[in-house]
């Protein structure tokens, strides 16, 4: 166990709930990425990290 980016947990987040069959809520998205920064202090190129590290797990994950 461990504690994981959490800008990375934010993507996966944003992934599992507002993309069906790999169609992604744009505006839902948007609103949660603004809501979770508005707590927590997340820079915009902190997020696509944790978007760039995500897709490569999951590129590698099978």
């Amino acid at each position: 166990m461990g504690v994981r980016r959490y800008e990375e947990e934010a993507v996966r987040t944003a992934q599992v709930q507002f993309g069906v069959d790999g169609v992604f809520d744009l505006d839902r998205v948007s609103a949660f990425v603004s809501g979770y920064r508005s707590v927590m202090l997340v820079d915009v190129t902190a997020l696509v990290d944790g978007a760039r590290r995500l897709w490569w797990k999951r590129m590698t994950d099978f």
